[in-house]
């Protein structure tokens, strides 16, 4: 539940900026377009994700279809660097609602799920990379209990998925992946700087789940957005 509370912090302290944003920009004169007039739009995004154990990059890219005033739905791809030896990606869908109208600064929510994947590079230095024990020495698991790695950096969510490790002959350490269904939740505000283009300060919490446990990533990006 700790981390759940720090993830919805991050929300809070950020859409709080966010709007806080958009009231400054909202005083300069307004560039007119709406989204009802143009319901479908492209992004490229750039910016940060973060959570207990690293921060890395965050870039991709998104869809957008208005479906009625003040809603529309989103499609996004995000690479998520997760630190040294570590990276993810996540492909999501979900809604868009605006909380008041407007047509050069608007402030709006965001609610969605799909999925994510996770990759780990075990020969990492962050990991095992480093660990001087001989071939078929344990490094997790091993009958010190599901979840426990006695060397390394191993983000505690994925610790019991990794089950028993052990050093590999000539040390050829494995990459391992997992895929883990994802929700996620944010805020952010949309500023038009002409009929055609606007900028979106975005953030977002991801929470993924799988085998009773939860990974919680924060992910903070400004995405520049096309539209005909």
């Amino acid at each position: 539940m700790a981390i759940l509370h720090e993830g919805y912090g991050r929300v809070a302290v950020l859409a709080g900026l966010l709007m806080l944003a958009g009231t400054v920009a909202s005083a300069q004169q307004p560039v007119v377009t709406r989204a009802a007039d143009h319901p479908v739009s492209a992004e490229i995004r750039a910016g940060v994700s973060t959570d207990r154990n690293a921060t890395g990059p965050a870039v991709g890219g998104a869809v957008i279809v208005g479906l009625v005033d003040r809603l529309s739905v989103e499609g996004t791809g995000t690479y998520l660097g997760r630190g040294s030896g570590a990276r993810a990606a996540s492909v999501t869908g979900g809604l868009l609602f605006d909380l008041m109208e407007g047509d050069q600064v608007v402030p709006y929510v965001a609610l969605g799920g799909g999925w994510y994947h996770s990759s780990l590079d075990l020969g990492a230095p962050r990991f095992f990379g480093n660990v001087s024990l001989p071939a078929g020495a344990t490094v997790c698991g091993g009958g010190f209990g599901p979840g426990t790695c006695l060397y390394g950096q191993v983000p505690s969510y994925y610790r019991a998925r990794l089950g028993n490790v052990y050093v590999p002959q000539n040390r050829a350490w494995s990459t391992v992946s997992f895929n883990d269904p994802v929700l996620h939740l944010g805020a952010g505000v949309r500023i038009a700087l002409t009929s055609h283009v606007y900028v979106r300060p975005d953030a977002r919490v991801l929470f993924a789940f799988s085998h009773g446990a939860h990974d919680t990533i924060g992910v903070f990006s400004l995405a520049v957005g096309f539209q005909p």
